[in-house]
């Protein structure tokens, strides 16, 4: 409740990324933070915390994100939603 109507498009980019590089988004804002811009550059790469992929048996079978709320937040109500789907 409450937060904007861009945080959905974050929350897309977020989990298409999660799901297209096989990594969480965080590690894209490492790599950014690191310096690393030339990354930017990357189809469908978006740094920022929130988004993580779904693995089964080591294979990537897609990603789910959150958005709306401080970053760390958005990543543990993904990783609750994959808990909860994984179990």
């Amino acid at each position: 409740d409450g937060a904007s109507l861009i945080t959905l498009q974050f929350a897309q980019k977020k989990a298409r990324h999660a799901a297209l590089y096989g990594s969480p988004s965080k590690a894209a804002q490492d790599q950014v933070k690191n310096g690393d811009t030339a990354a930017l550059l990357f189809p469908d790469f978006f740094p920022n915390q929130g988004g993580l992929p779904i693995k089964v048996d080591g294979q990537t079978i897609g990603a789910i994100s959150a958005s709306g709320a401080p970053s760390e937040v958005d990543e543990a109500i993904a990783q609750a939603a994959i808990d909860a789907l994984l179990r």
